[in-house]
């Protein structure tokens, strides 16, 4: 796993958010590349299921690791990872409670994003798999206005900013200190870090998209595919980092 550069890169989080990044340590995509990932991820896809998928199936594609063993069980930290409502088909409150969790669907591309996010690889392969997932023609350009490219910009927000939210708050490490030092993932109230109206929501949504784009082409219409992925590489790649993701969402929550 490490000698292809597959690894969780250090970052420094000094933000007031940085118990999220702690809790991140713990999750189990931290334990599996993401080129194993995306192995396991797709085995059982037919072009038939057009990036939807079972919940079921990814189960299965996945219970035999050993990171993520607890995805069978009800509310273990793998399970509401893989199947936040995020990932899921769309579903109104009354006919999400008639279907079981098992026969919903979950989209491919969103669990590639979250992979992408989280597992272990190297800057270069987030760059390319980044390129692979908004440029689904594969064409040797992307443009600025790209509808598939703009469409996932907002997800990661979603992911790094409003999931792990979700998911600390339900499951962070409460070991206590042995030397009284705060705690490593400390109580928090979570209506104090998360948008409460979709006015404020769709707010940072909005201005992080804005940002995104901009650091990406600056002045340009169009990019190359190489030019996109080295700038990711080499200049932008923090803005394929959680904590970095997390923290420009939360100057504009603040």
């Amino acid at each position: 796993m490490y000698g292809n550069g597959w690894i969780n890169e250090s970052v420094s989080d000094n933000s007031q958010i940085k118990f999220i990044t702690e809790f991140e340590k713990d999750l189990p995509l931290r334990n599996i590349s993401l080129t194993e990932y995306e192995r396991r991820l797709k085995k059982l896809v037919t072009p038939a299921m057009k990036d939807m998928v079972p919940v079921r199936v990814v189960t299965e594609c996945f219970r035999d690791h050993w990171a993520f063993l607890d995805i069978d069980e009800d509310e273990s930290l793998s399970r509401e990872l893989m199947f936040d409502k995020l990932f899921l088909e769309e579903m109104d409150d009354d006919e999400a409670e008639q279907v079981d969790l098992t026969d919903r669907k979950c989209s491919i591309p969103m669990l590639m994003l979250l992979g992408l996010l989280y597992c272990r690889s190297n800057r270069r392969q987030r760059a390319e798999k980044f390129y692979e997932l908004v440029e689904i023609q594969l064409t040797e350009s992307l443009s600025v206005d790209d509808v598939e490219f703009r469409s996932y910009i907002p997800f990661l927000y979603e992911i790094a900013y409003k999931l792990m939210f979700r998911l600390y708050c339900r499951h962070r490490d409460q070991t206590p200190s042995d030397d009284g030092s705060p705690m490593r993932c400390p109580e928090i109230d979570f209506n104090e870090y998360t948008p409460t109206t979709f006015e404020v929501d769709d707010k940072i949504k909005t201005s992080f998209t804005k940002i995104f784009i901009f650091e990406l082409f600056v002045n340009k219409s169009r990019m190359t595919r190489k030019g996109l992925e080295d700038k990711f590489t080499n200049q932008i790649f923090n803005w394929l980092q959680p904590h970095h993701i997390r923290a420009k969402a939360y100057e504009k929550f603040c």
